[in-house]
């Protein structure tokens, strides 16, 4: 059984391996054309709403070191797969940032980050899965609760290691 999470600082960590497998599930092995896949009504693409994951993972950074509410930018718009290596890099700096950074200067708290851009993030990560089954490419069942939990404990696991374990599906 794995160790409990004691501090916020673990919880926000268990959070970025969830993201990360379960972002990994939703994107891996998806097909030609998914990226550009438009489900009408105004819905962001997958591509759009990867660039957009990208941009919560930024701001969740800045919020945990700055002590105002830091602006929100637009990263670069990039291809496909540039864009799902910017999504693994940002877990990975904002990971290396709560290693190193235990608790967040200024005024915005571990739950500020939390319930802004990382549950925001999870949303738009079923999104992704959501928009796979639409598209005629669902993925494949999985119990989740299984995955992550069995890798984490006080001392998470690294989101790049997590990305390269390969979870198993």
């Amino acid at each position: 059984m794995p160790a409990p999470l004691t501090t916020a600082t673990d919880a926000l960590r268990h959070v970025l391996v969830t993201l990360a497998d379960r972002f990994d599930h939703a994107v891996g092995d998806a097909p030609a054309g998914f990226a550009a896949f438009d489900a009408g009504g105004g819905v962001r693409t997958p591509l759009a709403l990867v660039r957009h994951l990208r941009r919560l993972v930024q701001f969740a950074a800045a919020q945990w070191t700055s002590a105002e509410l830091p602006a929100v930018t637009e990263p670069e718009p990039l291809d496909w797969d540039r864009e799902l290596e910017g999504w693994s890099t940002d877990l990975r700096a904002l990971d290396a940032l709560l290693r190193g950074q235990p608790q967040p200067s200024g005024t915005i708290g571990a739950h500020q980050v939390l319930q802004g851009p990382l549950v925001d993030a999870a949303t738009h990560v079923g999104q992704l899965v959501m928009l796979r089954r639409m598209a005629g490419a669902p993925v494949a069942r999985r119990v989740y609760w299984q995955v992550a939990m069995a890798e984490l404990g006080t001392d998470a696991v690294a989101v790049g290691d997590a990305l390269d374990a390969g979870a198993p599906q």
